[in-house]
């Protein structure tokens, strides 16, 4: 009795740092930083490099047009006789912000213990400290703004136990009556009523018979436990006693964010489109961009930083930032053939047609 008392003090000591933890059917309990984290300071970006906005010149937008109509068998008789009145530039800008978390749980791992085929579980030499915090376990520095997860069994932290849910009994009382549960077919009455039409008397009425599924009964044989009341227990199958060891669960969540910077034209596409990336700037915590010409880019940099900064709680660390600006273009090009007036545009080498003659389509190429 004395050796069962020291190894489950000795099994208590080493566990210390995790006594929050309790065994009431929950899965894992998040754990909370000790301290307040020690954030580095935030860094600014680099500076923004000059850039040009891509023009397209009325050749070059006939050009993609005629090309667009030659690889759908379309009538390039609008392509070609048709005279470009104006191009418009339409300039965007794309935000972005990414913020790559971890957060730490500590969970219990419950398995069915069989004395005959399983080992008993080492215990923890009677010199063996305590387990460090959660937060204090090593951990293998993860691939940065990708989600992935791992989970660590802590050693020395098995132990045999009586199975909580059954209380050890390795069987739980089924949620049928007595073995029986009421006939699907017949709702537990017996009998079935159904309404009959007499073509003689052209008369409908209502005939009551009884359930042949259940012979009148009302009650059927539970298939859950085959009619014994008693089903084995899903958490011990039945052993009576399980293994319960403690593990260290790792998450790293990236959280992305974005905004769509610039005078709003109304075309949705250009909340799709590609852009060319003209900043970008990863560090273990980002300050918002404070040099850039457009100021709709700096508002939205000072807004989701400070959102991603008021969104983490005391169970959550941040890794790392990585905030990005993309230029979003698209020349707007209007033309006429044959005294009307028609649009597409031209994104890099993309082509949106609204509308050509003769069919109309909308579709990306190319």
């Amino acid at each position: 009795m004395e050796s069962s008392n020291s190894a489950e003090a000795v099994w208590s000591r080493r566990v210390l740092g995790y006594n929050h933890m309790v065994l009431d059917g929950r899965d894992e309990f998040p754990c909370e930083l000790e301290s307040p984290e020690r954030r580095p300071e935030p860094e600014s970006p680099p500076p923004c490099p000059e850039w040009s906005v891509p023009s397209v010149t009325p050749g070059g937008a006939l050009e993609a047009l005629r090309k667009y109509v030659s690889e759908r068998s379309l009538d390039p008789t609008a392509a070609r006789e048709a005279t470009v009145t104006h191009i418009e530039d339409i300039v965007l800008y794309r935000f972005r912000l990414e913020t790559f978390t971890e957060r730490r749980f500590t969970c219990w791992n419950t398995e069915p213990y069989n004395e005959e085929e399983q080992d008993q579980p080492e215990p923890p030499p009677p010199d063996a400290p305590p387990l460090p915090p959660p937060w204090d376990v090593p951990m293998e520095d993860p691939p940065p703004f990708i989600v992935s997860s791992k989970d660590l069994p802590l050693p020395h932290t098995r132990k045999i136990m009586k199975c909580r849910s059954c209380n050890g009994r390795g069987i739980l009382r089924c949620d049928c009556r007595n073995g029986k549960r009421d006939c699907y077919y017949c709702d537990g009455d017996g009998f079935k009523t159904q309404l009959r039409y007499d073509s003689y008397t052209r008369f409908s009425y209502v005939q009551r018979q009884m359930c042949v599924t259940c012979s009148g009964e009302g009650r059927k044989r539970c298939s859950f436990c085959k009619g014994e009341a008693d089903v084995e227990c899903s958490v011990c199958l039945g052993q009576k006693k399980t293994m319960v060891s403690v593990s260290l669960s790792v998450r790293w969540s990236n959280n992305p964010d974005q905004e769509l910077c610039g005078e709003d034209s109304g075309l949705d596409l250009l909340r799709y489109l590609p852009g060319r990336v003209l900043l970008t700037h990863t560090a273990p915590r980002v300050s918002p961009i404070t040099d850039f010409p457009e100021p709709s880019v700096l508002r939205a940099s000072q807004t989701l930083v400070q959102k991603h900064e008021q969104e983490q709680d005391d169970n959550t660390k941040i890794l790392k930032q990585r905030q990005s600006v993309e230029l979003v273009c698209v020349s707007k090009v209007t033309y006429q053939w044959r005294g009307r007036t028609r649009h597409f545009h031209i994104s890099g080498e993309d082509l949106f047609v609204d509308k050509y003659p003769e069919k109309s389509t909308w579709c990306c190429c190319m």
